[in-house]
């Protein structure tokens, strides 16, 4: 078994997605969400396709896509307790 873990991939799910998001008790506009997913997202489809395709072939049991999946997952193993805290300070500090 191969479980994938994208990070942002670019796509126009943000764009498209019906979901409010908010950072502490402020809720964004759909424009600004786009904006932050867009400055994250740096993985086309076809990139993560073949990282997928290659993790499959060389039969790992986790596939990490981007950069920020692999700072997500380090970030959360270093500070399982904390990552939550850490993560919404990362997400106000670039909103």
């Amino acid at each position: 078994m191969t479980t994938v873990h994208p990070g942002g991939i670019k796509t126009n799910i943000v764009r498209n997605g019906r979901m409010i998001t908010a950072i502490g008790n402020k809720k964004m506009s759909l424009e600004k969400q786009v904006r932050m997913f867009e400055k994250v997202a740096k993985t086309t489809p076809d990139q993560a396709a073949k990282v997928i395709l290659d993790g499959i072939m060389s039969k790992k049991r986790r596939i990490l896509i981007g950069k920020d999946a692999k700072f997500l997952d380090r970030l959360q193993r270093l500070f399982p307790e904390r990552y939550t805290d850490i993560f919404t300070w990362l997400m106000k500090k670039n909103s």
